[in-house]
């Protein structure tokens, strides 16, 4: 139940230099449940950049809300301030039924400019829901900060959702310096409504280094897009 918001983590005051802690900008781990970094009101966003490590880590934690924070950028999101690491990690089967981003305005995280990964999911964690993050843009959604390597990692990861079929669930996955989503060994997860190697509006190009999605070994059962309204993926 605790609420982490309207903080700068990791850079000086003015959000333009970074100022990196030595681990991660902010961590729950198992047991810590029910917490919110940053929010959809106005100011309740954190910038969590510059960390020699992720930016955020939920270390087997369940039920947290990570919503609004600019998480690898400067403090006005339009530069790259990356953590040394992935800008989101979720790992350990107990860390289940997170969200990172939303569909209501405000929810959507910046994602972008970090070393590694832009949000990475494994080792057993299931069911999480990515929706309406930009991974690997500016916060317009129009210029490329590309993560370093994949936008999305799910690695031995489960029934998670990345994206959805509502307005405003799907992410912007783009820009980002390997393929924008990889897969590897999971299984149930569900990849919809998203837009990949597009800008925001969906018309123009902001490419993904690689694939699109790349689905790698063991990977087996899962849902990319669909026959529904606003399953389909925009990958382009």
């Amino acid at each position: 139940g605790n609420v982490v918001e309207g903080n700068r983590v990791g850079t000086g005051l003015d959000g333009t230099a970074a100022l990196g802690n030595s681990l991660h900008g902010v961590q729950i781990s198992s047991g810590a449940s029910g917490n919110v970094i940053g929010g959809t009101a106005v100011g309740a966003g954190n910038q969590i950049s510059g960390n020699v490590q992720s930016g955020v880590f939920l270390s087997g934690a369940a039920n947290n809300q990570v919503q609004g924070n600019l998480i690898g950028t400067d403090a006005a999101g339009t530069s790259s301030l990356g953590n040394g690491l992935n800008g989101v990690q979720i790992s350990n089967s107990l860390a289940t039924g997170n969200t990172i981003g939303g569909s209501v305005a405000g929810a959507g995280n910046v994602i972008s400019g970090n070393a590694s990964v832009g949000l990475a999911i494994s080792e057993s964690a299931s069911g999480n829901v990515v929706a309406g993050n930009r991974i690997g843009t500016d916060v317009s959604g129009t210029a490329d900060l590309g993560n370093g390597t994949f936008g999305v990692l799910l690695s031995t990861a489960f029934n998670n959702t990345l994206g959805g079929t509502a307005s405003g669930a799907g992410n912007l996955i783009s820009g980002n310096n390997s393929s924008g989503v990889a897969l590897q060994a999971g299984s149930g997860n569900a990849l919809q409504g998203n837009r990949i190697g597009t800008d925001a509006g969906g018309a123009g190009a902001l490419a993904n280094s690689l694939y699109g999605i790349l689905l790698l070994s063991n990977t087996t059962g899962n849902t990319i897009g669909g026959t529904a309204a606003g399953e389909g993926n925009t990958i382009a």
